[in-house]
């Protein structure tokens, strides 16, 4: 295969790019944001089995991912209903995030499995920064988790 001779500097060029330009960053009052909304959850005992802020490259933009059991059960919609719920009684006054920024998935989602095995359980006493990976087919550039169950 030839490749020109400026071909690393290419892909690091294109690296680049998409960090600086494309890449929005995860903010500190996300991250507070996204753990109050966790502490709101579990304080009605929603079993939240994962709990993660995750940067998909397809969609350029960062999702609080929740992962329960019962999802496919009792259908997505029941799942997004509960944590509306319980997300719309969160007061002004407290971090919280846009609702178009929350994901539900099943608690053992190909995903959420998949991180489980390239990570330590986590809980919100240890929380913890990935960062560049291929998991399940999908590019995380960046992951914040909060909580992960084995």
């Amino acid at each position: 295969m030839h490749r020109p001779k400026n071909w690393s500097f290419v892909i690091a060029e294109e690296v680049v790019v998409r960090e600086v330009v494309l890449k929005e960053p995860l903010t500190q009052e996300m991250i507070d944001a996204g753990a109050n909304v966790l502490q709101h959850l579990d304080e009605v005992n929603l079993d939240v089995q994962a709990a993660l802020w995750v940067y998909l490259w397809e969609s350029n933009r960062w999702w609080l991912v929740f992962a329960l059991p019962g999802v496919q059960e009792k259908g997505r919609r029941k799942s997004y209903q509960k944590i509306h719920a319980v997300h719309s009684q969160i007061p002004a006054d407290q971090p919280n995030v846009h609702w178009s920024d929350i994901s539900v998935v099943e608690a053992d989602d190909r995903f959420i499995f998949m991180l489980r095995q390239r990570t330590p359980a986590v809980s919100l006493m240890s929380r913890i920064y990935i960062s560049q990976g291929k998991i399940h087919h999908r590019d995380i550039t960046e992951a914040y988790i909060y909580r992960l169950r084995k």
